[in-house]
């Protein structure tokens, strides 16, 4: 049987198993704290773990938390792999980063943005200038985000963006949820600069991955795609080295954001995912051979998904005096739909976490 005991459903008890498996390896933390806190006045922070040799010229950065309540399942995969650190053969020249809760805000308050509303994984524009203009989302905007939680007035919202998906077509609908730079208080939205993880993030890539070689970036995610699979994802270019690299480590089960844009039938995706975290770490590392992917382990259909963000949005926007139950609701629907509250799922996590760990710390050994 496959111990899940590192999964939490709480950031406060993330944090301390994180801190707690680090602490058993005798090794330090470097733990950068948010001027905010979480829902029971404890502190907020990013926790950053570094095994190996500090000049090792190759390093793997595994992220969790970049969309806060998803990283309650990559804080258990990073949990896990230290638990195993002590059987795992870590050659002299590679050095590993663990990255915790790169948005704690988010983790803490059940929420997959953070304290701005703002999604960090559109958050890695270049921000001189640029935005995502995306004209779709304003068709969208008044109605994706529900008058209610529930009663009559949720059942016609939710009657009126059928209508509305049905107008625009299911392709169209789907490039219309895929980000936008324009409603602040609205789905995705990039915001309009470099927000407090972001800026971060920059931080630690400056300390301890600009002098090296190559890196190797895991940005873990749930909800899309089948229950409990987890998919690959590689942010690099077609034809590129790098890109040949991952296929070779990672085989069939990985796509690219390029094959992504072909299968929904935009060939402007680009102007989506280089807003993503793993894409704004190619650029903070220039002269650096980047891998950069993360993996997306499914949760459920993408109805049941989009009902709970929508009551997510809903309690952000219009919920400041719903009562503390159906804040609780809101908040534990979101959790579950991001985080199942079931054992072969989390068990089919952390095999193919571990298995992906491994992919990447022997195709790293034989570059």
């Amino acid at each position: 049987m496959i111990d899940t005991g590192s999964f939490s459903t709480c950031y406060g008890d993330a944090r301390k198993k994180f801190l707690d498996s680090v602490e058993r390896l005798q090794l330090s933390v470097h733990s950068i704290e948010h001027e905010l806190r979480g829902p029971n006045d404890e502190v907020l922070a990013v926790d950053v773990a570094h095994l190996g040799n500090l000049e090792a010229t190759r390093l793997i950065t595994v992220i969790s938390g970049t969309h806060g309540v998803e990283g309650l399942a990559g804080s258990a995969c990073q949990v896990d792999w230290l638990s195993r650190f002590h059987r795992t053969v870590l050659p002299n020249d590679i050095a590993v980063l663990l990255v915790h809760a790169v948005n704690p805000y988010g983790v803490a308050w059940r929420r997959r943005v953070n304290e701005d509303n703002v999604d960090l994984n559109r958050n890695f524009l270049s921000h001189v200038g640029t935005a995502i203009h995306n004209p779709h989302y304003s068709k969208l905007h008044d109605i994706i985000i529900p008058d209610a939680y529930d009663g009559e007035e949720r059942i016609a919202s939710d009657a009126r963006l059928a209508e509305i998906r049905n107008e625009l077509g299911e392709d169209v609908f789907q490039i219309a949820t895929l980000g936008q730079s324009s409603h602040p208080d609205g789905f995705y939205y990039s915001g309009d600069r470099p927000v407090w993880s972001n800026v971060v993030l920059q931080e630690l890539m400056d300390t301890y991955a600009a002098r090296r070689e190559v890196v190797s970036v895991i940005d873990i995610h749930t909800g899309l795609g089948p229950y409990g699979y987890g998919l690959v994802g590689i942010a690099n270019d077609p034809g590129s080295t790098e890109l040949e690299l991952a296929r070779d480590w990672y085989g069939e089960a990985m796509t690219t954001f390029s094959e992504v844009g072909q299968l929904i039938g935009y060939p402007d995706y680009s102007a989506y995912t280089d807003a993503m975290l793993i894409s704004g770490i190619r650029r903070m590392l220039t002269g650096v051979n980047v891998i950069s992917g993360g993996i997306e382990f499914g949760t459920y259909g993408p109805e049941i998904i989009q009902a709970a963000e929508r009551s997510d949005a809903w309690l952000y926007t219009h919920g400041s005096n719903a009562s503390a139950e159906t804040k609780e609701t809101v908040r534990r629907e979101l959790l579950d739909v991001y985080l199942p509250p079931r054992t072969d799922w989390q068990e089919m996590v952390l095999v193919r976490a571990a298995q992906v760990m491994r992919q990447t710390i022997d195709g790293m050994a034989n570059l």
